[in-house]
């Protein structure tokens, strides 16, 4: 296929974690999410980035990039996402399927170029605390959530807003996004 460029040929190699889940004051579960980046054969100029997200954003994520991979006609299918549930989301079953289908969609991702470096999972990053080889640290741009951990309410059948489930996926902006992170 012309055009296209395989993980060969990808000069970055990635690693991404999702852990930590946390109930957040607002009353839903977070995740830190981690990415590792390092150009291939200097691993010694390594950069991460630590987020944290919640299930919608992952949610949203999934949709944006599944959109963008069904342009690019490969053989191999797009991960499928954890399903919202409305009772029982606090269930450590529910949590754990939820945190292991971000990781498998970030690990997915990684792995193709045209995904991995678009403004759309560059947006996702965005608000995280970039940590680079001397140990240096910045913000990328405005935080969106922290980890301000309680307890989770008494039977959690509280159900999504509208709100959360009626936003768009995440738009592309800002043409040279990739290059104002520094990561891709």
């Amino acid at each position: 296929m012309a055009g296209r460029k395989g993980k060969e040929n990808d000069p970055w190699i990635r690693w991404f974690d999702v852990s930590d889940p946390q109930m957040h004051e607002k009353g839903y579960t977070i995740y830190k999410v981690t990415l590792k980046t390092f150009p291939r054969g200097k691993a010694e100029a390594d950069s991460e980035v630590v987020v944290w997200r919640r299930y919608n954003d992952f949610k949203k994520l999934h949709k944006a990039l599944s959109a963008r991979y069904k342009h690019l006609a490969r053989s191999e299918p797009f991960p499928a996402f954890a399903k919202a549930k409305i009772f029982g989301r606090f269930d450590e079953a529910v949590v754990e399927e939820r945190r292991q289908s971000a990781l498998e969609l970030l690990e997915f991702v990684g792995k193709i170029p045209y995904l991995a470096s678009s403004s759309i999972l560059q947006t996702f990053f965005e608000g995280g605390l970039q940590v680079d080889p001397e140990g240096e640290q910045k913000v990328l741009r405005e935080a969106v959530l922290q980890p301000d951990v309680v307890s989770p309410p008494p039977g959690d059948a509280v159900e999504e807003t509208e709100e959360d489930v009626r936003e768009s996926p995440q738009q592309e902006s800002e043409g040279n996004r990739e290059q104002s992170l520094g990561l891709f």
